[in-house]
């Protein structure tokens, strides 16, 4: 850990109240986070000044439009930036999974959206998310995944109410980028 350095201003949290923070980096540079925060999830950018020195700013952090929670419980979904093809043609998309439900961790789902050209001077975090598969019919909690040599994402996740154990039960499966996003136009790279 000696060698970590903090991005931005130690002082100031690019995340106010967050915890459970994953990163991604898009092509130009620019990272995005994505974090847990009580009764939301919040989005920012950093922005290189100076990729050697790893000095720039924060931006303010936002929350998306159609991924929230109301009155109910935060979620540890992932998060994760992957290269496909759209229309057979190179393209970069965000997949966030997130629970789809105002007031309860309930409905797992796939949020995504295309971020191909996208540069921190284009980025907004807030806006234009989509709502793909939904992975889950009721209760459902944290998530992980990784893409697997054949192309297709693995998932794994919590599903259900809390056993006799007081833990959830979990349960892993593999889809295909246009399951994913419900969208057959979107294939792996």
């Amino acid at each position: 850990g000696r060698n970590w350095k903090v991005l931005g201003d130690a002082k100031t949290s690019c995340c106010p109240d967050g915890d459970e923070a994953k990163v991604e980096e898009l092509s130009d540079g620019t990272i995005v986070l994505s974090s847990r925060a009580q009764r939301k999830r919040w989005f920012n950018v950093f922005t290189f000044t100076n990729l050697d020195a790893a000095t720039g700013s924060w931006g303010t952090p936002a929350q998306p439009d159609r991924i929230m929670y109301g009155d109910g419980s935060p979620v540890n979904g992932d998060f994760y930036r992957l290269r496909v093809f759209h229309n057979g043609t190179p393209a970069e998309i965000l997949l966030q999974f997130h629970t789809n439900e105002n007031s309860e961790r309930e409905n797992l789902t796939c949020f995504w959206r295309d971020i191909t050209g996208q540069t921190a001077a284009t980025f907004n975090t807030a806006d234009n998310w989509n709502v793909g598969l939904q992975i889950v019919d009721g209760q459902s909690c944290y998530s992980s995944m990784a893409i697997m040599p054949d192309g297709y994402i693995g998932l794994l996740w919590e599903d259900g109410t809390k056993n006799s154990t007081n833990e959830y039960d979990i349960y892993f499966n593999t889809f295909t980028v246009s399951q994913l996003l419900k969208d057959n136009s979107y294939s792996p790279k």
